[in-house]
């Protein structure tokens, strides 16, 4: 599989959902501190990108 190359886009959040994926990305941090730290960055990749990956596979069964 080929990595997939990461680039930046710049979003604006409303405060209340900002101040969420800071506290989500201490508790992971703190979860395990031995580890690299997990930035509020890291977190809403994961959740942009899990849900841009569920609207592609219901487009595709869609098509099919």
């Amino acid at each position: 599989m080929v990595p997939e190359r990461v680039v930046p886009v710049t979003i604006a959040l409303p405060k209340p959902y900002r101040d969420l994926l800071r506290k989500i990305a201490l508790e992971e941090s703190l979860k395990n501190p031995d580890q690299q730290i997990i930035t509020t960055s890291q977190i809403g990749r994961e959740i942009l990108c899990a849900f841009l990956r569920e609207r592609l596979e219901e487009r595709s069964k869609k098509e099919e």
